[in-house]
């Protein structure tokens, strides 16, 4: 379980990374309400917890559509969406059809730097948003981390429930 504080949190209408100027640029009240930033030096932490398990994760983006296994010793599920940016109602169909809880906590990681706290319902209607295609690699994952995404550059989506020991 990931643990923070409100310490751990900075203000999303004065960020210190210009680039989430530009991620929550033209966002509505009520969907900023929704959405935390961690700091840096927090976000750097969280990178450290999980980047075991998306190393784990990392390898399957290159098995080829359809080519990866349904499971593995680490993960009870593994689940691939390709070309994301062509169905956006594809995708959100996809996202709902992973029937995670609309309030889980999730973190959307950019990079050592960024990483925000949302709800997994402003992510899976607002998915597009938060990932653009042709950038950067993005880690997602439950605050639970009982599961985990990778949002890939080249326009996909990998997701893997973590197996429970």
């Amino acid at each position: 379980m990931i643990k923070y504080n409100n310490d751990d949190l900075e203000s999303i209408y004065d960020p210190s990374e210009p680039r989430i100027r530009f991620i929550l640029s033209d966002w509505s009240k009520s969907d900023l309400s929704q959405i935390r930033l961690f700091r840096p030096e927090k976000a750097r932490d969280l990178e450290q917890i999980t980047l075991p398990f998306f190393r784990k994760l990392y390898p399957y983006l290159f098995h080829g559509a359809g080519k990866i296994p349904e499971s593995t010793p680490d993960f009870d599920e593994l689940k691939e969406l390709k070309g994301t940016v062509t169905s956006l109602e594809g995708t959100k169909q996809w996202l709902t059809s992973l029937a995670i809880p609309a309030q889980t906590e999730m973190i959307v990681s950019y990079d050592f730097r960024i990483a925000l706290l949302i709800p997994w319902s402003l992510f899976a209607e607002s998915y597009e948003r938060f990932c653009y295609s042709s950038l950067d690699d993005i880690c997602i994952f439950s605050a639970c981390e009982r599961w985990y995404f990778i949002y890939f550059h080249e326009d996909s989506f990998l997701f893997g429930r973590r197996r429970e020991k």
